[in-house]
């Protein structure tokens, strides 16, 4: 259903759940689309709202800068970077902003919707980067924080389910680094260097 016009009633609703959202560590993509079922709207209508009364407020946006392949990768290192330090995802994405709460917000819904809708981009840019254990922390603290929202028995079988995925990918990375190792010393010992002589020669 197409709307036009924002009533006062529904700009209050939509800035006060944005900022609710933002006080429990919250997306405000939910906050958008939550807001776009309460009001008959596109999410990207809600979005574009936000961000217009933000202008409005005279507060900066960075939102029209779009977000490219490299700088999503740049971006999941710079967070897993400083979330192996201990960082939290929220002021792992102030630090990234470098104190713009607006620009904050958008790389700490960005990050987040990576891990959400592409976790192979995320394992695998980990992954080259030696930041595994990072992001399995990451994915505790995310675990951890939606089991408060959830029912008890799915949020401990949720979490175990994630914390199983997470062990797998680690050992999949050591089998990696095996394999490796014994590929090299194969080809050594058919190469014959830095062998010890055969005893009984």
């Amino acid at each position: 259903m197409k709307k036009s016009g924002w009533t006062k009633e529904e700009t209050e609703l939509l800035f006060g759940l944005a900022e609710s959202s933002k006080a429990e560590g919250g997306s405000l993509t939910e906050v958008f689309h939550r807001v776009a079922e309460l009001t008959g709207r596109r999410p990207d209508s809600v979005r574009n709202r936000y961000y217009a009364g933000l202008s409005e407020l005279g507060i900066p946006s960075a939102r029209y800068v779009p977000f490219t392949g490299e700088s999503s990768k740049q971006l999941i290192i710079g967070m897993l970077k400083l979330i192996s330090r201990g960082y939290s995802v929220r002021k792992a994405a102030l630090e990234l902003a470098d104190g713009d709460v607006s620009l904050m917000l958008r790389f700490q819904n960005k990050y987040r919707s990576l891990l959400t809708r592409s976790p192979e981009l995320v394992e695998q840019t980990a992954r080259e980067n030696s930041l595994l254990p990072a992001l399995s922390r990451a994915k505790r603290r995310t675990c951890s924080r939606k089991a408060e929202k959830a029912p008890a028995a799915d949020a401990e079988l949720a979490c175990e389910l994630k914390l199983r995925h997470e062990q797998l990918v680690l050992l999949e990375a050591m089998a990696r680094k095996l394999c490796e190792l014994d590929s090299e010393l194969v080809s050594r010992a058919v190469l014959g260097d830095d062998l010890p002589a055969a005893q009984g020669e």
